[in-house]
């Protein structure tokens, strides 16, 4: 393999498993295991039903 089919390969290997891992990142974004919840507290009643909440997610 010349140089430049070297250089070719490593670089379309790193992209390949770059792929890999946002496909991965995509899936479990759909599946709900990764992502963002924000949370307001309104009131007192509020701060004590939170916890109870929090605890069956």
């Amino acid at each position: 393999m010349t140089y430049a089919g070297t250089v070719f390969l490593k670089d379309a290997r790193e992209i390949i498993k770059k792929l890999d891992e946002s496909l991965e990142q995509v899936q479990q974004a759909e599946d709900g295991y990764i992502g963002i919840i924000n949370i307001g507290l309104l009131s007192t009643p509020v701060r004590e039903l939170l916890p109870k909440i929090n605890t069956k997610i």
